[in-house]
């Protein structure tokens, strides 16, 4: 499939450590989106496990069925821990969006298509969404995780409108797998701070100019498991 020329590349971020059980779903639930994405920059943190090659397989057989898609993974002997696995991971990606991947969760199929036509407002540094609650084995738990989190009315009206800082001062409630960020944003907010997760990191630097914004609808299936 051909990318129409005024649609943003889309690079996916991902993140891995010994995630060879979910692994295979999320990243064919990301090659199978509605809108393709572009780049998969896979971050593997010193995983002894078949992650890489579940990972691998599904790429080739998306290639295989026609997807024109880069792959780019990085295996570390030493693992970096998540938030400087991910920052490692962003600054390796190319594209002009940014979604942030856990290993084990599942993108509906259209969430890219979605979620880019947000970014045709300039002043949108980052992207976040609700997410359904599922089980190990996928199926819906009936919550979703806004609701979880307690987030109130007032915070999430906050979180819409463009007028995050002064709830993100009080909690983070921008969780990564959910994040979608503009691409010369993602890779310039780093170095992330000592102490600081990365999502965190990037939704209060993006929410210092105003740049946050929520999209209230579960966008993401958010895998709960031990």
């Amino acid at each position: 499939m051909t990318r129409p020329a005024d649609r943003p590349t889309v690079s996916v971020a991902l993140c891995t450590h010994n995630g060879e059980r979910f692994v295979g779903q999320q990243v064919t639930s990301i090659l199978n989106q509605s809108v393709p994405v572009d780049e998969i920059v896979v971050g593997d943190d010193a995983s002894r496990d078949g992650t890489v090659a579940v990972i691998e397989a599904a790429v080739a057989d998306a290639r295989g069925r026609g997807l024109e898609i880069d792959l780019t993974i990085v295996r570390r002997e030493a693992p970096l821990g998540v938030a400087n696995n991910f920052e490692d991971t962003v600054a390796r990606t190319t594209g002009d969006l940014v979604a942030l991947s856990d290993q084990d969760d599942v993108w509906p199929a259209d969430r890219v298509a979605r979620l880019i036509p947000v970014f045709s407002d300039p002043a949108v540094l980052l992207l976040h969404s609700d997410a359904r609650l599922v089980d190990a084995d996928g199926v819906p738990t009936g919550g979703l995780l806004l609701d979880a989190l307690d987030a109130t009315a007032r915070e999430r009206r906050a979180l819409t409108s463009g007028h995050a800082f002064g709830v993100l001062l009080r909690r983070n409630l921008v969780t990564g797998a959910t994040a979608v960020m503009r691409g010369s944003f993602a890779r310039g907010a780093p170095p992330i701070g000592e102490g600081w997760i990365h999502d965190e990191w990037f939704a209060m630097v993006a929410a210092l100019s105003g740049g946050v914004r929520l999209v209230p609808e579960p966008l993401l299936d958010y895998r709960q498991h031990g």
